[in-house]
């Protein structure tokens, strides 16, 4: 998969740039797509006692929004909902729906205007390829780098992990998606499918 990559990104190169890299970049570059891959996924597998924990939704401090995505989001402030949004994206993998669900909550949080933000995610794989992952050569570099680049804004923005229990209204909006008739449909009041959850959250 990374050789074909990497030979199908130096033949677009070539047709829309004009010019080409060498056979041993070509390799190189897909050595390089299997070493982030391996980093990502390195976890897998990999057998370690755990203690049990207890995760929930924790409200942020006074002055902080949460952005929680999992393949959709929703904020809140002091408790109160503020924005959340489900979206229907068709056939595509988790990893990519996960990562369009981060640049849809990041770039929806700006444009409200929201200035400290803590984004929660539950995928350990997309929030890995959001710090480390190599664009150039990843499949979804272009994503990727939209949400290095709201990130980047001029505002304060924490991107951490969070375990499922602790991101129940985001997965049960991303649930929602699937059942959209338009491409995305933006919550500015929770959902009566939600309530319950959201209770539960500022219990």
């Amino acid at each position: 998969m990374a050789v074909s990559w990497a030979v199908w990104k130096n033949r677009n190169k070539f047709i829309f740039q004009g010019h080409k890299d060498s056979l041993r970049q070509v390799v190189c570059a897909a050595k390089r797509l299997v070493e982030d891959i391996s980093k990502i996924q390195g976890h897998r597998g990999v057998s370690k006692k755990r203690t049990p924990s207890m995760t929930k939704w924790i409200k942020p401090s006074i002055g902080w929004h949460k952005l929680n995505t999992d393949g959709s989001v929703r904020s809140n402030l002091h408790r109160d909902w503020i924005v959340g949004f489900s979206s229907k994206l068709g056939d595509v993998t988790i990893t990519h729906a996960e990562l369009l669900a981060a640049r849809e909550g990041l770039r929806l949080a700006w444009e409200r205007r929201v200035q400290r933000i803590i984004v929660e995610m539950d995928s350990e794989v997309v929030l890995k390829m959001i710090n480390e992952a190599d664009t150039d050569i990843h499949p979804l570099g272009g994503i990727i780098e939209d949400c290095r680049g709201l990130i980047r804004k001029p505002w304060d923005c924490q991107v951490i992990h969070t375990r499922r229990n602790g991101n129940v209204c985001a997965d049960a909006l991303a649930k929602m998606g699937h059942d959209l008739k338009t491409a995305i449909c933006v919550w500015d009041s929770t959902p009566d499918e939600l309530l319950s959850f959201v209770l539960e959250d500022k219990a």
